[in-house]
C-alpha cells in the first residue's frame, strides 16, 4: 500500500522556498493579500451577515458587531497572502517582468 500524505495548501515545497528571492516573496505576499481582499472579503461579509449561520450562539455581541468588518478584512488578507495559486503566480510574473524580481 502506498504512503499517502496530505499537505496544507499553505506549505511550500522545500526547494521552491529556498529559490525565491526576498523581493519575490514580498511581491507574492502582497499580491496574495490583494487577491484575498477582492475574493474572500465579500464572501466573509455575506456569511457574517447571514442570520442562519450565526444561530443562537454564533455572535460575539457588540464588540463583534463593531469590529466585524475589520476582522473579515484581516481574515481575507491572511487567507490570500498564504495561498499559492496560478492567479497569484501569473500576476507576480507580470509585475516582476523586467524588474529582476
Amino acid at each position: 500500500m502506498s504512503d499517502l500524505r496530505v499537505s496544507s495548501v499553505t506549505q511550500k515545497p522545500a526547494q521552491t522556498a529556498a529559490a525565491i528571492s526576498p523581493a519575490r516573496a514580498r511581491l507574492q505576499k502582497a499580491v496574495g493579500e490583494v487577491i484575498g481582499t477582492l475574493f474572500f472579503a465579500p464572501v466573509l461579509k455575506m456569511a457574517s451577515s447571514n442570520k442562519a449561520i450565526q444561530g443562537k450562539y454564533g455572535h460575539g455581541g457588540r464588540g463583534e458587531r463593531a469590529f466585524r468588518a475589520q476582522l473579515d478584512l484581516q481574515f481575507a488578507k491572511n487567507a490570500g497572502g498564504r495561498m499559492q495559486n496560478s492567479l497569484t503566480e501569473a500576476i507576480c510574473d507580470r509585475l516582476a517582468r523586467g524588474k529582476g524580481v
